[in-house]
């Protein structure tokens, strides 16, 4: 018989907002995510009718596939980023950011200039120069995320922090002793990095107590018995490039930001490539390159801000755009979810900025922006130009500057060809001339003006003149032939000097044309707008990152959106989670009421309106209207999974009450509940409730090789097992929740309410462990090897009720403190317990204090984002042993000292322990742990949480 309209409403209003719950919940814990990251990228694409133009203050230069053709194989020659340099400043751009980073340093080189002098070409110099004359240039470096460190390299580490001279091989024998699975190349690998790693660490601790100080005065600190007239010393290789990266490092840091009073979510990293020296020495600022994409590899965020030592260094677009405003980095203000930019112009751009959980980097990581994407898929060359993204305007190819360079130089070359037909024209006409010119001739060939005076003026000279009329009247008159040799010589000369001139002053004007035409243009797409220099070549793969709108970007793109961001204050804002789940839970709710109300093919379609006009509100009023990113999937999601199930749920027929409560009855396994429900049939609920209660879980250690031994042998044996510890629990008011193969699920305080659940609780696992005596002497009788017990007590708001269909049910209870027992069960296995409880476990006691414990430490177990402090019950006061309280006191010691950092404290404090009561699996754990902070003292603030990796 069909309930009442109002209990189907009721019944379809519960379903409905249990699983919009769940909905909302998987949308936190992440699991709707890609379905999101698509559902972003699709916005990004298409929803851009209100994004305002782009700034017109930014000018790309391309070094693409034509710029590599046209100047030549990658690495350029350092000069030739100097020449572009000079050539964008020349055109009168307000600042330069490069994408290109130069770490290594290149090889002098020998030229020939076209008066036939030879030159020796200081390619870092030369850059440098470059750098300095424009004074208003970002140098960039780049990080990486340090790997988490293996044993090998900590073995390695130590060998070279002890000293750098230690033998390579020596070192590779090390770490072969400790992985003897190890490939030689990456054993060798290893003691490398480990050198230049302590080489790092060394040069930089010395550069911070004497910046100044010279490379021998670091080789002699460093490595005193490496000579240094050895040239291909290894050791010194390593020393100089270190030396180098230290100091450059220590020159960026005056453009770091300030390091703000506030805790952030930092992103630390290292610089493992920063520039060299004498470049950082003249930059005008620095900026990161380092571009971080999302889980599936696609870049939409970049962050702002990384952090070396204290340090904040600015990501480069970041860092372009506050040379471009005129900001002192020092004056912005950094804040956990925004940076606040002020200006020259007096508006102040604030940049919005979130943290999220990093599974790659296992923690949370903040100063992140998202990037506000704009122009069409798989176009990123035609960004600026809206609205039609038809022209690629705002990138320049960097062989059209290079060109200006070729013709200058055919330029000078010409010159150089009228400079010496000039002299041989003079030499014959008028020698007194050619002196005058050889002292008054101007000192550079490109000061093109007066030559091209120069030249004119010898063509019209009256000697040259008559020089050209006899000549012309000679070769008429045949007189020429009948000449003397050395006369006809002299003559010939003449004439092809004057034919070159002629010839070579038109070329000059054409060229000098070209080049101020260039210029112009130049001049023209650069002048007053910041310029990223960038690499777009596609031979460069590893410099195109997968973004929400291309499916190959060029990096240097990426750093022009970020200063686009900023200069037009166009950003976009992510919304709280809160706003997202409220909106999630009012279309389930609505959609829920309407599959009560209404037939299945209406709710359908009222289902589809909802999630259609969402989709559309959000894409176009929040997203490209508002800039606001706000969530999509678990709205979208909860319309389907909502309607779905409330239009099956319309299809069953409830079953009568008591067929209801028998089909309970025959489910439960414990007595106990079978008596509270024919107590209180009417408080049994099936959607649970959430009451304090504490849960224990309990297993055996060696259990499967006993199984192994007897195979179908021990059940029996299970049963007889399960025969002592069942009525344990039960004789302490505990439920029997579930049998986990060995082992045991149970918790206490429902379905009957017992405000000492905790007390009963432990009471029950010193009672187990005593059983376990029991039947150890049973499998000793049986020729077996005996089996120890491990358990988990943890106390907590659980969720308490019926799990399942109503066919089949269990009376559970669920929730994170749930969770938290079955960890604190496995974790004994890490501490070399045997009974963990969860610090609420000893609150709850109060004032019952007839157990004793001691404190095992803040733990974090698996699936868990933060540690609980945990306790191991020893045993019962009354009947403990003097050696255990003593044994309790040591160990609450050095936990104390653990977590206060006092690592050398609690050494001393394992050995004592180890001394009185023998080496345990606790102790090692911790002696390992402050050898390990020792070496490498951990990030403040340290609160001692220890982190469990087993389940």
């Amino acid at each position: 018989m069909p309930k009442p309209p109002i209990m189907h409403l009721l019944r379809s209003c519960v379903i409905g907002g249990l699983l919009t719950v769940l909905i909302v919940a998987a949308d936190w814990a992440g699991w709707l995510s890609h379905i999101e990251r698509s559902l972003y990228d699709f916005r990004a694409r298409w929803f851009q009718l209100f994004t305002p133009a782009p700034t017109n203050r930014l000018c790309h230069v391309d070094i693409d596939d034509g710029s590599i053709e046209a100047i030549g194989e990658f690495p350029f020659p350092r000069t030739v980023v100097a020449i572009l340099i000079e050539e964008i400043q020349r055109a009168g751009a307000a600042a330069l950011g490069t994408d290109l980073l130069f770490l290594e340093r290149q090889a002098e080189q020998i030229t020939i200039l076209p008066d036939g002098q030879h030159q020796r070409i200081n390619h870092t110099e030369n850059l440098a120069k470059a750098i300095d004359r424009f004074g208003q240039v970002i140098v960039p470096l780049s990080f990486t995320q340090p790997p988490r460190t293996t044993t090998s390299q900590w073995a390695a580490r130590k060998s070279y922090k002890a000293t750098l001279e230690h033998p390579l091989s020596e070192c590779i024998d090390l770490v072969k002793k400790l992985n003897q699975d190890d490939e030689p190349r990456s054993v060798s690998d290893t003691c490398l990095q480990a050198r230049r790693h302590a080489a790092f660490v060394d040069v930089r601790s010395l550069l911070k107590d004497d910046p100044k100080q010279s490379f021998e005065a670091i080789r002699l600190k460093l490595v005193p018995g490496i000579n240094p007239l050895i040239s291909n010393s290894p050791v010194l290789r390593v020393l100089r490039h270190q030396t180098d990266r230290a100091r450059s490092l220590q020159l960026l840091q005056a453009h770091a930001l300030p390091m703000p009073l506030e805790p952030l979510d930092l992103l630390s990293m290292d610089p493992t490539q920063t520039p060299l020296p004498e470049l950082a020495r003249v930059a005008a600022s620095t900026g990161f390159v380092n571009i971080i994409p999302d889980e599936d590899g696609v870049v939409r965020r970049v962050p702002l801000l990384i952090e070396d030592q204290g340090h904040l260094y600015p990501q480069l677009g970041l860092s372009l755009a506050c040379l471009m405003l005129g900001v002192d980095q020092t004056k912005v203000t950094i804040q956990p979810d925004r940076i606040v930019i002020p200006s020259r112009d007096g508006n102040v751009r604030v940049v919005p900025l979130h943290s999220y959980i990093s599974t790659s980097m296992g923690r949370s990581v903040g100063m992140f922006m998202h990037l506000p994407w704009f122009g069409k898929k798989n176009h990123w060359e035609t960004m600026y130009d809206p609205p039609n993204h038809a022209s690629q305007i705002q990138h320049l190819p960097a062989s059209q500057i290079w060109a200006i360079r070729q013709w200058q130089e055919r330029l000078d070359l010409n010159l150089v060809s009228a400079q010496e037909a000039i002299k041989a024209i003079l030499e014959l006409t008028d020698p007194s001339k050619l002196t005058q010119l050889e002292q008054d001739e101007p000192k550079h060939p490109a000061d093109v003006k007066t030559w091209l005076e120069l030249i004119q003026e010898v063509l019209e000279d009256p000697v040259t003149k008559n020089w050209s009329t006899a000549l012309n009247q000679m070769v008429q008159s045949g007189e020429l032939i009948e000449l003397p040799d050395t006369d006809r010589h002299r003559y010939k000369v003449f004439r092809a000097s004057v034919e070159a001139i002629e010839e070579l002053q038109q070329q000059i004007k054409k060229l000098d044309l070209q080049i101020l035409e260039r210029r112009a243009e130049l001049r023209q797409q650069i002048k007053d707008r910041a310029v990223l220099l960038g690499w777009t070549a596609t031979g460069v793969a590893a410099d195109f990152v997968p973004t929400s709108l291309h499916a190959k970007c060029p990096g240097a793109v990426v750093h022009g959106v970020v200063f686009n961001a900023i200069l037009t204050n166009n950003v976009w804002r992510r919304a709280p989670f809160w706003v997202t789940m409220l909106i999630t839970l009012a279309n389930g709710i609505l959609i829920a009421l309407s599959c009560a109300l209404m037939t299945p093919i209406r709710a359908a379609t009222l289902a589809v309106s909802i999630a259609g006009l969402y989709a559309l509100i959000n894409g176009l009023v929040l997203f490209d209207l508002g800039n606001w990113i706000v969530g999509l999937a678990g709205p979208l999601g909860v319309a389907g999974v909502v309607w779905s199930s409330c239009t099956l749920h319309r299809y069953i027929l409830e079953q009568r009450e008591r067929a209801r409560i028998t089909n309970r009855f025959r489910s439960y396994v414990d007595p106990a509940l079978v008596n509270y429900v024919i107590a209180h049939p009417d408080r049994a609920r099936l959607d649970g409730e959430v009451r304090e209660l504490t849960v224990v879980f309990t297993d055996l250690a060696g259990f499967t090789t006993l199984t192994e031994q007897l195979r179908e042998q021990i059940v029996p044996l299970l049963n007889e097992y399960m025969g002592l510890m069942i009525p344990v629990v039960r004789n302490h008011n505990g439920y029997v929740n579930k049998f986990l193969g060995d082992g045991i699920m149970c918790f206490f305080g429902a379905p009957w309410k017992n405000h000492a659940h905790a007390t009963d609780a432990i009471a029950t696992a010193l009672d187990l462990t005593t059983k376990m005596d029991q039947f150890n002497h049973r499998l000793a009788q049986s020729n077996l090897p005996p089996v120890s017990m491990r358990i988990g007590v943890s106390t907590g708001q659980m969720i308490v009720g019926d799990a399942g269909s109503p066919e089949a049910s269990d009376y559970t209870v669920l929730g994170d403190s749930v969770n938290l027992g079955a960890r604190l069960e496995s974790a004994n296995k890490e501490t070399g317990t045997q009974i963990l409880v969860s610090d609420r476990t000893i609150q709850v006691l109060g004032d019952d204090n007839r157990f004793l414990h001691r404190r095992v430490g803040l733990l974090q177990v698996v699936g868990k984002t933060k540690g609980v402090l945990v306790h191991e019950v020893v045993a019962y006061k009354n009947r403990a042993e003097p050696e255990e309280y003593h044994l309790c006191t040591l160990t609450n010691v050095m936990v104390d000292l653990f977590i206060k950092s006092d690592f050398k404290g609690c050494l001393q404090t394992c050995d004592q322990v180890d001394e009185l009561f023998g080496p345990s699996q606790l102790t090692q754990m911790y002696r390992s742990l402050c050898e390990q902070y020792l070496l490498n003292p951990p990030n403040d603030p340290f609160i001692g949480t220890i982190v469990l990796t087993e389940k």
